[in-house]
């Protein structure tokens, strides 16, 4: 490793320690060259949920593939688009598609 990899590993630990609430993980994706996403994973549900206030993040929500789901929040502002994502669970349907009124 030279020290140009070495010097974006310790900005990448900053950049991460500096989301706080737990963070898992940070992304930074340029999408079709003309968005920036930005994505923030979370350890529980409970760490999404502060991350959403922390970063004011808006529609804090459940998303599902087939038995898989999980939490997610975001935010888009111009060509600035920010995702905080939950851990995913498995097997059965999220909680808000079992409770019973």
């Amino acid at each position: 490793m030279n020290r140009r990899a070495h010097d974006l590993g310790v900005f990448m630990e900053g950049a991460l320690r500096s989301v706080g609430s737990g963070a898992l993980g940070l992304g930074v994706y340029e999408l079709l060259a003309s968005r920036l996403v930005v994505r923030i994973a979370a350890p529980t549900d409970d760490a999404l949920a502060a991350v959403a206030v922390d970063y004011e993040l808006e529609g804090l929500g459940t998303e599902s593939r087939g038995r898989l789901w999980w939490r997610q929040a975001s935010s888009r502002e111009g060509n600035l688009l920010v995702v905080a994502v939950g851990p995913y669970h498995y097997p059965g349907p999220p909680p808000s598609l079992t409770r019973k009124p």
